[in-house]
This record gives C-alpha cells, structure tokens and sequence, in this order.
C-alpha cells in the first residue's frame, strides 16, 4: 500500500474498533500493523512464533530475526 491507502486503511480500522467490533489484519507492513493492533500475533511457515502486545512482540529476537533483519 502506498502512504495514502495506508492512513484510510488505519482510520477505517480505527472507525472500526470504535464501534466496540475486533477487527483482524493480515499484513507484512510490521510498522503498520505495530501502530495498529493491540495483540499482534506472528507466524512464519504457518506456524505462530510468538503473541501479544505489539512491544512485546516488536522485542521478541525471534521475530526481529525472522521479519526485522537480525539485531
């Protein structure tokens, strides 16, 4: 997604999540879905590697080696 489809997609989710309703978002863009979610869950080759909140996550080394580029 470009910059602008980005930010209407983040405000529809918002709008979305207001409306008291969970919304689920597939996407690869890390710094989106981190600004994004409140529970984040990462899988790799269809098996989850880690869950929870996205500072957590964002930490987690088996993820910054497996989707953020080795520490």
């Amino acid at each position: 997604m470009n910059p602008r489809e980005t930010a209407r997609t983040r405000d529809l989710v918002f709008a979305i999540r207001d409306r008291g309703l969970s919304v689920v978002v597939i996407e690869h863009d890390m710094r989106f879905i981190f600004t994004l979610c409140d529970r984040v869950v990462v899988l790799t080759r269809g098996e989850k590697l880690v869950e929870g909140p996205p500072s957590e996550v964002r930490s987690d080394e088996r993820v910054v080696a497996a989707y953020l580029g080795e520490a």
